[in-house]
């Protein structure tokens, strides 16, 4: 059954950014509207839901939502888990990223010693390069 957070509407979504927003994780002051906006997914589901019953739903709120609709919070266990895979995604991206700039390096290394190793025999061997 779904309960005052997971019925929560969302009349006109801000354009503001987040980001720009000073505060923490939890809430920020949105320079735009001079309001404080809150990040539901770092709030409990209690703390949540005593935010809107205390505003009568009339907060500003960043919240993102499950498949099924519900509201994601700090102590949802799906939400949880798909919060570590998109981290683990980014883990590996960036370990891919880095594993592909140092074989790069190394291949170009390689290379470059290979072409500057054939210009000094090709020069030796026509007298242009002395040793």
């Amino acid at each position: 059954m779904a309960d005052a957070l997971d019925s929560l509407r969302i009349a006109s979504p801000c354009l503001a950014s987040w980001e720009a927003m000073r505060g923490d994780q939890r809430v920020r002051l949105c320079a735009l509207c001079n309001l404080n906006v809150y990040d539901l997914a770092h709030m409990t589901r209690a703390d949540a839901l005593a935010l809107v019953r205390r505003t009568e739903g009339r907060a500003c709120v960043r919240l993102w939502r499950r498949s099924d609709g519900t509201v994601i919070t700090s102590d949802c266990p799906l939400g949880t888990a798909e919060t570590l895979r998109e981290g683990l995604r980014v883990l590996v991206g960036g370990l891919v990223a880095l594993l592909l700039v140092v074989t790069a390096g190394a291949v170009l290394s390689s290379t470059t010693r290979w072409i500057v190793a054939a210009i000094l025999s090709f020069g030796r061997t026509t007298g242009k390069i002395a040793g």
